[in-house]
């Protein structure tokens, strides 16, 4: 009994000695930090103020406290369009798949769709990912870009969950860009505006922006490395487009891949078995499609365009790859902090 209430004098004492001197814990202090430096918001005017912080940064990241929220997906949309109409900001890289957002850039460019657009992609019935929707409708071969809408690109965006990009605050981004781009017009003096000096031809914009970017079109890109089919599928299809030889062999190297049925998971699981996988292959093709930019740039070629987009997917298949293989480490070996820097 003694012991019983000695020791629930000792918890007594203890917690008055907490509430007279409390300790400061990390959390506190990053609430406090929070609550010190964070802007209040509530009205749209308010963006200026944020604004005002933002607009000499080279880089702005903007995050959501919660996917699928409109209210967030239009804030990160007004700021977005300020920063490149006002500021000069010219591009918007987002987590998503390079497939799915170069079909967006391409219309708010006014671009008609690649050869990888216009094909009907087949989807395995024994493909057991998550992270795939049923295939996407894709665009007649004979669509011009005058006739495609922001709604018909939004459905590139078939991977689960397809309404963190196909949504209509998106939509109205992708419209608005395609407007800001049509109006600021081609880049006609590429020297001049690298130097942040005004010429005759963008010392006016109709947008509003400011002198020294008038002329500065914006872009849209992704950033992930989930797409790994798809982008095996615009490498073959864009490859047969712009040289068939070529086409020939990176099909021979992704038949490495076909095994597997379209599953980014199986071809992870596969990896326990067979470490080396497909590395070897992928690298391989992308080694060829650096080479082929590379030439198309030289003599500056019409499929210049194209070349970029092929060697940019063939990244993305030996990055996936690597991602898929890091991921399999990590599960039986630790480390997954590598993987998330791996994507």
């Amino acid at each position: 009994m003694q012991i019983t209430r000695l020791r629930h004098r000792q918890i007594f004492d203890r917690i008055l000695h907490n509430l007279q001197h409390p300790v400061m814990s990390h959390t506190t202090q990053q609430v406090q930090y929070v609550a010190k430096h964070a802007v209040p918001f509530v009205h749209p005017l308010e963006l200026t103020t944020l604004i005002d912080r933002l607009k000499d940064k080279k880089v702005v990241m903007l995050g959501e406290a919660s996917h699928g929220t409109q209210e967030f997906y239009d804030i990160r949309r007004e700021l977005s369009q300020h920063l490149i109409s006002k500021h000069g900001f010219d591009f918007i890289a987002v987590e998503g798949d390079w497939p799915a957002c170069m079909a967006a850039n391409r219309y708010i460019h006014g671009s008609p769709p690649t050869p990888a657009q216009t094909q009907v992609r087949p989807v395995s019935p024994t493909s057991t990912t998550s992270r795939r929707d049923e295939s996407p409708p894709r665009l007649s071969k004979d669509v011009g870009a005058e006739h495609v809408d922001a709604r018909e690109v939004l459905k590139n965006f078939h991977r689960w969950p397809t309404w963190l990009w196909a949504n209509t605050s998106v939509e109205q981004l992708f419209n608005w860009m395609r407007d800001y781009n049509a109006k600021t017009g081609a880049i006609t003096a590429a020297t001049s505006i690298a130097k942040d000096e005004p010429t005759e031809e963008n010392k006016e914009s109709s947008t509003g922006a400011h002198p020294m970017h008038a002329g500065r079109q914006a872009g849209f890109f992704g950033l992930d490395v989930y797409s790994l089919f798809d982008s095996i599928d615009v490498v073959l299809q864009e490859l047969r487009a712009v040289d068939p030889a070529l086409a020939e062999r990176a099909q021979k190297n992704y038949n490495c891949f076909a095994a597997y049925s379209d599953d980014e998971q199986a071809y992870a699981r596969s990896l326990i078995i067979v470490p080396e996988g497909c590395k070897k292959q992928a690298l391989d093709v992308l080694k060829s499609a650096i080479t082929l930019r590379a030439e198309a740039a030289k003599r500056g070629s019409d499929d210049a365009d194209l070349a970029f987009d092929i060697e940019q997917n063939a990244k993305i298949v030996s990055g996936a790859e690597h991602y898929y293989a890091a991921m399999i480490q990590a599960s039986y070996g630790g480390g997954r902090d590598k993987t998330w820097n791996i994507r």
